[in-house]
């Protein structure tokens, strides 16, 4: 906006209401996305577990060992 103005036009009035109903969706987004990385961790851990778990036996240690690092939030 400020570029806006500064080039010498007008910024609606609307334009705050916008930016900020933008920026709760935008939030919202992210939010929703940090639940699927949580849920794609978990799942990754599971299955490394699970893996581990059947090297038994003649496999023992043949597993995939450590889990990778979780996958981060997004900012």
């Amino acid at each position: 906006m400020q570029v806006v103005v500064s080039d010498g036009l007008s910024v609606s009035s609307a334009a705050d209401a916008a930016i900020a109903a933008a920026n709760k969706v935008i939030a919202q987004a992210i939010s929703t996305a940090n639940g699927y990385v949580d849920h794609a961790n978990a799942d990754v851990t599971a299955a490394y577990d699970v893996a581990n778990g059947m090297a038994t036996g003649a496999c023992t240690g043949d597993g995939p060992a450590k889990t990778p690092c979780p996958l981060a939030h997004i900012n």
